[in-house]
Parts: C-alpha cells; structure tokens; sequence
C-alpha cells in the first residue's frame, strides 16, 4: 500500500485520519505543523500528502530533491 504523510494542526484530527488510513493498510506519518512537514518531505518519499495545516498553499510549489524521489 500507500506511504502517506498527514499533517493537521489539530491533533484529534490527524489521529483520526491515521487510525483509518493505517487500517486500510497504508504507512502513515503525522506531523502538526508546516515546518515538520518540509522536513519530513526533504528526508523522506511520500506517495501522498494530506496537508490539512493552515499554511497548506506553501506545498503548491514545492518539490523535493531529487535523492528523495523514486
């Protein structure tokens, strides 16, 4: 399955979100802030982001290096 990254300022929430990805049989990450979630994308793969963070529209233009990528 999946590598996904879930961010949410609101920890209820990204708990939640992680619970029902992760028993559908992905690999979750959670994180609550948008500096985790740049750090996590520069060292790490994701197939999927969900970034539910108030500061969403800074991942539209970001990619990560090319080492990270598959």
């Amino acid at each position: 399955m999946g590598n996904i990254l879930v961010a949410d300022d609101d920890k209820g929430c990204h708990d939640s979100i992680n619970e029902v990805l992760e028993k559908e049989g992905h690999t979750v990450q959670t994180v609550g802030d948008m500096e985790s979630v740049l750090k996590t994308l520069a060292t790490r793969y994701f197939d999927l982001v969900c970034d539910y963070t108030q500061a969403a529209s800074a991942l539209t233009s970001y990619r990560p290096p090319i080492s990270t990528r598959k």
